[in-house]
């Protein structure tokens, strides 16, 4: 019996190594987004809370400041003011970017007036930190707001829940390699944010005692 090239005995087609990785690069880059990395920070906190009171203000966190940022994107993406949902051409990213600084910044001055607690609003205020920072960036450059989400959520989870959740730290390479395998970013921008993501987180939990 004679076999077809590139087919398995079942006659289905052999799923290339390149494919392969192709999809396991959209997977990981489609899962792990800074909405995603957001939205389980202040879930991480609110468990950490433990309380109605901290679920109550995580869930004004990810109302405010991931779910209405995010209905923009999507709005700009539907109505055509945006080619991709990742905002892969630079200049596209200052409106979404602009509107994450501004939800931030509103969640922040919620959770400040209604008494939230100094957790929750740290978070609210490196949300809007990030936001302008990638903001003032992306005038001239482009920077990985997926391998800062990851790589702050993995500080913040380990300063909640001690060293051993520090393994989180292992998915920032793997979202910087999906980054630069699907070709949104250069290896020096997903390392650049990496670094903007603990550089916010770092300082804004130093003065805090551990719980």
């Amino acid at each position: 019996m004679e076999l077809t090239l590139g087919k398995t005995l079942t006659g289905r087609p052999f799923s290339r190594p390149g494919a392969r990785a192709e999809r396991l690069a959209r997977w990981v880059s489609g899962t792990l987004t800074p909405p995603m990395c957001a939205a389980a920070a202040a879930t991480a906190v609110a468990a950490h809370g433990g309380t109605a009171a901290a679920w109550g203000w995580a869930a004004l966190l990810i109302a405010v400041g991931v779910l209405l940022p995010t209905g923009y994107t999507l709005y700009l993406h539907r109505s055509g003011q945006l080619s991709d949902l990742h905002m892969n051409v630079r200049r596209e990213r200052r409106r979404p970017l602009a509107a994450s600084a501004a939800s931030a910044a509103m969640a922040l001055g919620l959770l400040w007036a209604g008494g939230a607690g100094p957790l929750p609003v740290i978070v609210a205020a490196v949300w809007t930190a990030q936001s302008l920072l990638f903001f003032g960036v992306t005038l001239r450059w482009k920077i990985s707001a997926h391998c800062s989400g990851c790589a702050g959520l993995a500080v913040l989870c380990g300063w909640l829940y001690g060293s051993g959740v520090l393994v989180l730290l292992a998915l920032v390479p793997l979202v910087a390699w999906s980054r630069v395998f699907l070709r949104r970013h250069t290896l020096g921008q997903t390392l650049a944010g990496t670094a903007a993501g603990c550089a916010t987180w770092l300082p804004a939990l130093a003065g805090l005692p551990a719980l």
